[in-house]
């Protein structure tokens, strides 16, 4: 049951995004909700659990496609569902529990042992970062930017990020930026924050990150704020 109170003026829209903490309950129920629906009678109980069941038997396995195409849609359109199945992968993966703070736990370890960050300066809560108990500095985005430009996965991680004029959460800014730009967009109620590479007039590549809390305005002058520092940046 999902319980939604506030206030919202006659005649408005609001919207707002939160993470499914548990997506396996939540998959169950809506299945469930559907097969009674259809006069299928159920009678399953649900609980969370770190374990595969005794007896439990694979009865199909889908393929997904290629990593890399899942991160692109993943980072251009900020989808917070795959990001948060993402953290629970990683965690898996590790031979540990496909869950939240198994994920996020691992996230942490590896960025702090290659010195990216510290206890002092990144906290994951999350995958989707829709959180507010993530915390992290923009030298951390730096630093995690410049890793991997400087390694074979350079091409790759550009394509995860958003193109202005193209697809994603910068189709319709910065367009003439195009070819020159590439960054992830992040958004809260009081946050906004832009990440990602850009070509300076030299034609060298630089890494830069963009992180505002704490105004009183709406988003979008910040928005607004952030192209103009970006088109500084490239001298347009």
């Amino acid at each position: 049951m999902i319980t939604i109170s506030g206030k919202v003026h006659c005649g408005s829209v609001v919207e707002h995004e939160y993470p499914v903490l548990y997506p396996a309950l939540f998959y169950g129920s809506v299945l469930t909700g559907a097969l009674r629906r259809a006069g299928v009678e159920v009678d399953v109980r649900m609980a969370k659990r770190k374990d595969v069941p005794a007896g439990y038997r694979f009865f199909r396995r889908i393929p997904s496609e290629e990593l890399v195409d899942v991160l692109e849609v993943m980072g251009n359109y900020s989808d917070n569902f795959i990001a948060e199945q993402m953290i629970r992968v990683i965690g898996a993966l590790k031979g540990e529990a496909g869950t939240r703070e198994s994920g996020t736990r691992t996230v942490g370890d590896i960025i702090k042992k290659y010195n990216i960050a510290t206890d002092g300066t990144i906290h994951i809560e999350d995958g989707s970062g829709l959180s507010r108990k993530n915390r992290l500095t923009p030298g951390v985005l730096n630093a995690l930017l410049y890793a991997f430009y400087n390694s074979y996965l350079r091409e790759e991680f550009r394509r995860v990020l958003a193109t202005p004029g193209e697809k994603g959460t910068l189709k319709k800014r910065l367009i003439e930026t195009k070819g020159r730009f590439w960054a992830k967009t992040g958004a809260l109620r009081g946050v906004c924050s832009l990440s990602g590479y850009y070509i300076r007039p030299n034609g060298n590549t630089a890494a830069f990150s963009m992180i505002m809390n704490g105004y009183e305005v709406h988003s979008n002058y910040i928005r607004k704020l952030q192209d103009r520092i970006v088109l500084q940046m490239l001298n347009i």
